[in-house]
Formats: structure tokens, sequence, C-alpha cells
């Protein structure tokens, strides 16, 4: 079975009903290659159900899944073609029943290292408007005088 959503081609389709789990899950863009791309499979719970390592070609991810009980499943992908433009969605297929719910966003979750180099980035920069607030001017002033 094949979907589409927009330029994106997703394997199982969107809102699809299997009887059998796939082995993997194919995202695709058939008119053009990507430079980037993140796919991630988990159960409508947030359980990953990835199984082994992404394998990337030219215009194609595929993801190795392990799904062993009935339910719903979320496909989520981001991927940045090679002109820069970025295409991101979340689809759902199910196993044993139809899919259930609505789509999920997709985020990727905040590195330790970054956030905390953020909040130092943060914190000296509001210290050096502090700082700047302080400082006098750095001409000193006139006074005008009005001849008569």
């Amino acid at each position: 079975m094949r979907g589409s959503t927009g330029a994106v081609t997703v394997q199982p389709a969107d809102g699809s009903t299997l009887v059998e789990p796939p082995a993997q899950v194919r995202v695709s863009i058939p008119d053009g290659r990507f430079r980037e791309a993140h796919v991630s499979v988990a159960s409508d719970a947030g359980v990953p159900v990835t199984s082994g390592p992404t394998l990337t070609q030219e215009n194609t991810v595929t993801v190795p899944v392990s799904i062993t009980s009935p339910g719903t499943y979320l496909v989520a992908y981001h991927l940045v073609r090679t002109d820069g433009h970025v295409l991101a969605g979340v689809t759902r297929f199910g196993v044993g029943i139809a899919p259930s719910g609505h789509s999920m966003g997709h985020a990727h979750p905040g590195d330790p290292i970054n956030l905390a180099l953020t909040g130092v980035a943060l914190a000296s920069v509001i210290a050096m408007l502090y700082v700047l607030s302080l400082r006098p001017s750095a001409r000193p002033r006139r006074r005008i005088r009005w001849r008569r």
C-alpha cells in the first residue's frame, strides 16, 4: 500500500488498516532528493517501535520496525530537500484495528548540553544589558550658553 501526503509518500499509507504488521516503514520524496531526514515510528502511547538502523537512499528513508501487538502507530517525518525546503508531517496506520485518534505534533527532545548553553547565553545577555544600563555616558555633558 502507498499513501501520499503532498510531495511525500509514506508506506504504509496514512489511515490504512493492516492485517499483519509491517517489517519496515518507508518515507520518500518522489520528485527529488533530501539532504537531511528524521523518521520515527511509535505506538499511539509514544512507545518507539523501531528495530534497527535507518537506511537512507537517494530519495527514500527506510526504518525497520518491530510491531508485536495490534494498535495505532504514528509515523513522524522531517525531511530537508536539497533545495532547502522542509517537509514534515505525521501519518498513522493501524495493525489489526482501524487507526484512531488525531495526529500529534512532532517535536525533537531538547539536548541537555544545548539547553544549558542556551541558558548561559541568555544569562550573559541579561548581565551585559544590566552593565550597559549602569555605564555612564561616554561623552561629557556640555552646557550650552546662549548669547544675547
